[in-house]
């Protein structure tokens, strides 16, 4: 019908793509990622909702100490960690991170797909 060594290999790429863990099976939360349309995920509402989560002080640029206080807690991670995440979204260099700088980080997600 689609050549059967075609289809199979079309299975073992998707198969590897939404088994995350590597673990040989798929998890149901692998499956929950892999059928959820992201791009409506990704929206500029709920980006700035999510950014807002973060923004802790409503100043409008996430710091390390917020990004820690959401994705930290009860984790013991060390400052270089934290700061190495900083320094991967923070596009301008200035210590923070804006809300285009997390929108391209997000939208790289999406784009990973």
């Amino acid at each position: 019908m689609y050549g059967d060594i075609g289809a199979r290999e079309e299975v073992d790429r998707i198969y590897k793509s939404v088994d995350v863990d590597h673990s040989g099976e798929i998890d149901f939360s692998e499956f929950l990622a892999a059928s959820v349309d992201k791009s409506a995920l990704f929206t500029d509402v709920k980006l700035r909702a999510a950014y807002n989560s973060f923004d802790r002080d409503g100043c409008g640029h996430l710091k390390v100490n917020e990004i820690k206080s959401v994705l930290g807690v009860g984790k013991n991670i060390s400052d270089s960690v934290w700061n190495d995440v900083i320094k991967e979204v923070d596009v301008n260099g200035d210590g923070e991170i804006e809300f285009d700088e997390f929108k391209t980080i997000m939208m790289g997600l999406l784009d990973q797909k």
